[in-house]
């Protein structure tokens, strides 16, 4: 409402200005931001440390959306995938108040988030998102990394050891029915108590495991 302090040029640079003879008109402000970016990698963390350590690749076609209001208001919405070495990009964006949503591939899961305080080679994903980033004019934010990792499993054979010898040799059947207790914890300090029996082939499994101890 004050025209002193606002930009008065649009899209089209213009202003249509009616002056009167002896009239001074000083309030033709215009205001100008640079386009912004945010991006980085996504990648396997293979030992679930949540950081980015020698020899661990980026992991290609991992979905984000990016959603979020620019200063003057405006809702946008885009989405990309990771290129073949891990990276995402998104360009062109206005300054605004931004979040990440990172759908990870099938059979992969978000690591420990936050470890580094520089925030350089972690991974920066809670709960799937990266929230609230706020961009300024001129802005190319290449800091928002997503690690993930793969679950895993525990298990094998049970077996009548006939001879006593600690060798699965072939004429020694397995055993059906024998109970098997996993506990431990995980890498996010969740206690691990798990339970099942070998089956009908003899065989016992504990998959879909959160890496850890």
């Amino acid at each position: 409402n004050d025209s002193t302090i606002d930009s008065d040029f649009a899209d089209d640079n213009n202003v249509i200005i009616t002056l009167s003879s002896g009239q001074s008109v000083t309030s033709l402000d215009a205001g100008l931001l640079r386009n912004t970016s945010i991006g980085d990698f996504v990648w396997h963390d293979k030992n679930v440390n949540g950081m980015q350590d020698i020899g661990e690749l980026g992991i290609e076609g991992v979905s984000i959306s990016l959603s979020g209001q620019t200063g003057t208001g405006n809702l946008i919405t885009q989405n990309t995938v990771t290129d073949a070495n891990g990276y995402y990009n998104f360009d062109g964006l206005l300054p605004g108040t931004y979040t990440l949503s990172f759908s990870p591939i099938l059979g992969y899961a978000f690591t420990l988030s936050n470890r580094d305080p520089l925030d350089i080679s972690d991974s920066d994903v809670i709960n799937g998102e990266i929230a609230n980033i706020i961009v300024s004019s001129g802005d190319l934010l290449t800091q928002y990394d997503a690690g993930l990792f793969q679950r895993s499993s525990i298990g094998d054979f049970v077996w009548e050891d006939i001879n006593c010898n600690g060798i699965q040799e072939i004429s020694e059947p397995g055993i059906m029915g024998v109970n098997i207790s996993l506990t431990g914890t995980d890498i996010f300090g969740n206690n691990v108590n798990l339970s099942t029996n070998s089956d009908i082939n003899r065989l016992y499994s504990f998959d879909q495991l959160i890496p850890g101890n």
